[in-house]
C-alpha cells in the first residue's frame, strides 16, 4: 500500500516528530495509553515502548491488518488493537464521501482504492443511519480504564467528540492529552476551535499548540493545571 507516512517510516524519520519529546515526557510503565486514530501502528509502538499497556483503534480494515502485523513483528504484547471507531456515543460511522473529505475518497470496484490514495491516514468516519459498510463506533470510557496516564488521539476532525467519550476517564485519571483540531473536517460534526478549548477549560486543563500544519490544522498538548511538563 504506497502511502505518505509508510514511505517515511521507511527512511527512518518519526512520523509528526513533536510527538516523540512529547510521549518520552509522560512516559510511565506503570499507567495505560490510549492511542485513538492508530492508522497502521507507528505511534502504538512507540508508546508500547514507554507505557505498560497500550489501546489502540483503528477503523479501517486494511490499515488494521497492518497495525496488528506492525504490533506482531515489534513484539508489543502489551498492546490490545480494536478495528472500531471511537466517538461520544455508541453510533454507526463509515467513510464520509468526498465533499466531507480532507482529500478526495478513491473507490475501485466498490471498494476504497489504497494504491492510489497515498494517505490514507487523512480519511475521515462520521456518523450515519446505519448502511451494509457502517461499523458500531465506542468511546473510550466504555473501556473502564482508571490508569490511563497518556491519550494521542488524532482521528480526522472526531478529536473532539472522542475526548468528550473520554471525559469520565479523564476527570477519574488526569492523563496528558495530545489531541488535532482540523477546522473543516471538525465542522462535519458541529465543532469549532472555540468548543475544544471550552471542553477542556471545563476541565481545568492548559492547552499548548505544538504543531501547526497548514492553514486550519493544530496539534495541541493539553495537561491538568499545576501538572509536571508545563
Amino acid at each position: 500500500m504506497p502511502d505518505l507516512i509508510g514511505g517515511a517510516i521507511e527512511r527512518g524519520e518519526f512520523w509528526d516528530s513533536h510527538l516523540k519529546a512529547i510521549i518520552e515526557r509522560y512516559a510511565d510503565p506503570t499507567r495505560t495509553a490510549i492511542d485513538a486514530g492508530t492508522f497502521i501502528g507507528f505511534h502504538t509502538v512507540f508508546l508500547a515502548r514507554h507505557f505498560g499497556a497500550v489501546y489502540s483503534f483503528e477503523p479501517q480494515p486494511r490499515c488494521f491488518r497492518l497495525l496488528n502485523a506492525n504490533v506482531e513483528l515489534n513484539g508489543c504484547g502489551n498492546v490490545h488493537t480494536y478495528n472500531v471507531p471511537l466517538y461520544d456515543t455508541e453510533t454507526w460511522m463509515e467513510l464520509a464521501n468526498s465533499e466531507l473529505q480532507q482529500i478526495p475518497l478513491k473507490m475501485r470496484d466498490g471498494a476504497v482504492d489504497y494504491n492510489t490514495i497515498g494517505n490514507a491516514a487523512a480519511l475521515a468516519f462520521v456518523p450515519v443511519g446505519g448502511s451494509p459498510a457502517a461499523v458500531r463506533s465506542a468511546t473510550i470510557d466504555s473501556l473502564g480504564l482508571r490508569d490511563v496516564g497518556f491519550i494521542k488521539v488524532d482521528t480526522q476532525g472526531c478529536d473532539l467528540r472522542v475526548l468528550k467519550g473520554a471525559r469520565q476517564t479523564i476527570e477519574a485519571c488526569r492523563p496528558a492529552i495530545v489531541f488535532e483540531v482540523e477546522e473543516k473536517l471538525s465542522r462535519n460534526h458541529g465543532d469549532t476551535v472555540a468548543d475544544y478549548r471550552k471542553f477542556f477549560a471545563d476541565l481545568d486543563y492548559d492547552l499548548t499548540e505544538v504543531a501547526h500544519s497548514g492553514s486550519d490544522q493544530w496539534d495541541f498538548l493539553a495537561v491538568p493545571r499545576g501538572s509536571r511538563g508545563e
